[in-house]
């Protein structure tokens, strides 16, 4: 097959999961749009500065991708993350991460490193998630089971340890301990990606408890609802065969949340925090796709 034939391609692929990525975001959008009706918004200033936390948020995640390849040009590699993320809204759970992969590979970056890569960059995500999640351990009013489960938040920061990422993804097969040590991120691309997860999900996690804390009737603290969500979001990416983990992270967030936030107020906040993160991410692939000027002349 020649360069040219390959190229048309990849752009026709490129194409058809860009198109079925957005329809499954506009059903999404519209369902949730459906489910939210009766549901008590914030004001305007809430729901604009949230979705402007939620897009900052999902830029940092972008960077920490590309952070971790540390390779390539910034923007390409970026924008192939942010239009692979509409694969998690595709039924099956499996098109978000072949997406990535093969729009990264695209790129010009061998497989197998995008491959160690995408591992590491679910470990760092989980990880991240887990870390700001724990965040409920030091809340004075947070319940004891509320506390000790966000304790074992801490559990995946094991995963970033280069020696443990190597051997467990050694035990792929056909990957030998020396080719999993060529092809796995060094300790500062990890480092540097973990931090802008970290950051993500910090963003995204108050973008939330600003939302709980304009609809609840009762009193909560805002720390405690930002670190609640963290663990329930965390809890929904783990659970690959849902789209976007709906049902999982709401219902972890009521076993967290109910008591002193109530049962209702959550998942309409939760349901807010749907609409504005499909918001946000058509805005962040948007601004991606726009081509950048060139100064020079």
């Amino acid at each position: 097959m020649t360069q040219r034939r390959r190229s048309r391609i990849s752009v026709v692929v490129r194409w058809i999961f860009g198109l079925a990525g957005l329809a499954f975001l506009v059903i999404a959008f519209r369902e949730t749009w459906d489910r939210s009706r009766g549901t008590p918004f914030p004001g305007w200033p809430v729901l604009l500065v949230g979705t402007g936390a939620i897009i900052a948020g999902i830029v940092m995640l972008g960077a920490g991708w590309v952070r971790l390849l540390d390779r390539g040009p910034f923007r390409p590699l970026a924008r192939a993350f942010y239009l692979s993320q509409l694969g998690k809204y595709i039924p099956g759970g499996i098109w978000q991460p072949l997406g990535q992969i093969e729009m990264t590979r695209r790129m010009g970056i061998p497989l197998a490193a995008v491959t160690a890569s995408f591992a590491v960059f679910a470990a760092i995500e989980v990880a991240a998630g887990g870390v700001v999640g724990a965040v409920a351990t030091l809340v004075p009013d947070a319940r004891a089971a509320v506390r000790w489960g966000a304790a074992l938040g801490l559990a995946p920061l094991a995963l970033l340890y280069r020696p443990v990422l190597t051997r467990l993804l050694a035990l792929w097969p056909r990957w030998s301990i020396e080719r999993v040590n060529e092809v796995v991120p060094g300790a500062k691309p990890i480092v540097r990606s973990f931090l802008l997860g970290c950051a993500n999900m910090i963003a995204t996690s108050l973008a939330f408890a600003a939302i709980l804390s304009q609809i609840s009737p009762r009193g909560h603290s805002v720390v405690l609802a930002a670190a609640c969500f963290s663990l329930a979001w965390t809890a929904g990416f783990v659970a690959l065969p849902v789209p976007s983990g709906i049902g999982v992270r709401e219902a972890v967030l009521l076993a967290l949340l109910s008591g002193p936030a109530g049962a209702g107020s959550v998942i309409a906040a939760s349901i807010v925090h749907r609409l504005m993160t499909l918001i946000a991410e058509g805005i962040v692939l948007a601004w991606s796709a726009y081509p950048v000027r060139s100064t020079t002349r």
